[in-house]
């Protein structure tokens, strides 16, 4: 809600009728965009194609919660790479990513965070593919401040993130990137964070090694390989970080078969 405020100022947004499960509802951009408050938590907005269905694509201000505290704003996709679903949306299940924007906003929020001197209060970083909704038809990206309460009401960070949303908002639509899906690395994935600020590389899905891991077989392995390829749109790269050929062979095959090009890292 704190970014969402400082949206409401950066994209010149009027207030109409909020209707059905909508709490809130603005008119951004001269009418581009419309910013909402639903009634429910964001891992569980599988409705959203229902309540908004002419939108071309979805952003989700949320907040990030970890056990560990660390201080992020992070960009992501929702999905569920496997045979669980603990945080909303459906086991083997993932919407599409939207890389160039994920791409715009993880770029936007790194230079508005050195320009406001907070690169030793937030580290900025994409997050691997976690959580719901998981049932959505259009391109989904969520944008994050983490990871307690004490970071959630800073209004350092709600400025931080809402600059960053509406620079990227702003060069959408004369900005162009090659999309890529990644495999492997920790949840927080520094080495394709640190791609896409240092070249046109824009991520969609990332799978974590972790998640990887516990899949059961080969053909889990492949399952999710492909999911992941075929949700993340323009895609025609694969970039794999080191880890262990029973898992690193089957990602390469389905990747290779799909005509993508394969980076190792």
């Amino acid at each position: 809600m704190g970014i969402a405020r400082e949206l409401r100022y950066l994209l010149k947004c009027r207030e109409v009728e909020a209707l059905g499960r909508v709490k809130e509802a603005y008119v951004c951009l001269e009418g581009l965009a419309r910013l909402a408050a639903l009634e429910d938590d964001v891992i569980y907005l599988d409705y959203l194609d229902k309540v908004f269905p002419n939108a071309s694509r979805y952003l989700i201000l949320s907040r990030h919660s970890s056990a560990s505290r660390i201080p992020i704003l992070s960009v992501h996709t929702p999905g569920n790479p496997g045979p669980q679903a603990p945080f909303g949306g459906r086991p083997w299940e993932l919407p599409p990513s939207d890389p160039l924007l994920g791409w715009l906003l993880i770029r936007a929020l790194r230079k508005v965070v050195d320009e406001e001197g907070l690169s030793d209060s937030y580290d900025v970083i994409y997050e691997s593919t976690h959580h719901g909704p998981t049932s959505i038809s259009k391109p989904i990206t969520f944008v994050e401040i983490g990871s307690d309460e004490s970071r959630w009401r800073d209004p350092r960070a709600h400025s931080a993130v809402a600059r960053a949303v509406a620079q990227a908002l702003e060069e959408l639509p004369r900005s162009s990137c090659t999309p890529a899906v990644g495999f492997g690395g920790p949840h927080y994935q520094s080495l394709f964070t640190k791609r896409a600020l240092e070249s046109d590389l824009c991520f969609g899905h990332m799978i974590s090694k972790n998640s990887l891991r516990e899949l059961g077989s080969e053909e889990d392995i492949r399952r999710v390989a492909k999911l992941a390829i075929e949700k993340t749109p323009g895609v025609s790269v694969a970039v794999i970080e080191k880890m262990r050929a029973s898992i690193r062979k089957p990602i390469e095959e389905v990747a290779k078969n799909a005509g993508l090009k394969v980076m190792k890292i």
